[in-house]
């Protein structure tokens, strides 16, 4: 007799990833006790956690004032490393931050999940526009990261991507008396890997991520025994982007190559998030190898 359960439970459409999302809430005066959504995290039922939190800051200076938006800022940074060090749940409540739980999320990757929720329930990223204006979203590092994720799992071979991609993004490194937290997700062989978003407007902006990119490896590669050599994996905007603004990002990327080559770091610049993840997997299986 034939199973028409089992065969419709094998060709139905299943979600790609399910898990548990949360919502990010910052309270910018703790007198008053006001929250407001910041941002988003899944957590993927493997463990693997995603986040999305705000990077335009121009709604908080309408609500109140240039000086609240260095302190969302900075909440925003440590609401990021809470996220991918694991290290928050419902209960959690530091720096004005809170984690709460919203129950069950399913959708056909991470990323899908994490935009979907961020674009619902934080208005303050909704981009203020004049008339005919076409806003520009710039791409964060954790969005970047979540795109190229999504498309690994499915590029790779299983053992391959457990064996790139770092359990946790995060690793710390003490010099002197201070604690320095590092960004980086990928590995292959003794190189170590990072990823860095220069899909912004400002090229000032672009640059400093950049940069950022570089500290990581470079203090990576001064700091742990196992690593010799590094890579950065850029993304580059695309031309929604204005091409006098794209032009001006574009020659801060280069200048930056070209410095990276005096360091002998790796680098691969893209503007499609998805053909610069099969480029980290050329990067994993040609280095590893």
């Amino acid at each position: 007799m034939i199973d028409f359960s089992t065969i419709i439970e094998e060709h139905s459409n299943k979600p790609g990833v399910s898990g548990e999302w949360f919502t990010i809430q910052w309270t910018p005066d703790m007198a008053a006790g006001e929250r407001l959504n910041i941002g988003v995290i899944f957590k993927e039922s493997s463990g693997s956690s995603f986040v999305q939190v705000l990077d335009y800051f121009e709604r908080i200076k309408c609500f109140y004032s240039q000086s609240a938006v260095f302190h969302l800022t900075l909440a925003c940074e440590v609401a990021k490393e809470a996220a991918l060090s694991n290290s928050y749940n419902a209960h959690t409540s530091f720096s004005g931050l809170n984690f709460v739980a919203n129950g069950f999320a399913q959708g056909d990757s991470a990323d899908d999940i994490v935009s979907s929720l961020f674009l619902n329930v934080v208005p303050l990223a909704i981009k203020h526009t004049k008339a005919k204006e076409k806003a520009y979203y710039p791409v964060s590092r954790e969005r970047l990261y979540n795109i190229m994720d999504g498309h690994l799992k499915k590029s790779l071979e299983y053992d391959e991507y457990f064996k790139m991609v770092e359990p946790t993004s995060i690793k710390r490194v003490t010099l002197g008396a201070q604690v320095h937290t590092l960004y980086l997700p990928y590995k292959a062989g003794s190189s170590i890997g990072t990823i860095a978003s220069a899909a912004y407007s400002d090229e000032n902006t672009a640059k400093c991520h950049l940069y950022d990119a570089q500290r990581d490896v470079s203090l990576a590669i001064g700091n742990f025994n196992e690593f010799k050599s590094g890579a950065i994996f850029i993304l580059s905007p695309n031309n929604e982007l204005k091409v006098e603004k794209r032009d001006q990002v574009d020659l801060e990327i280069d200048k930056f190559c070209w410095y990276l080559k005096t360091l002998s770091i790796f680098t691969e610049v893209d503007s499609n998030p998805i053909s610069l993840a099969d480029k980290a997997a050329h990067w994993y299986r040609k280095t590893a190898a």
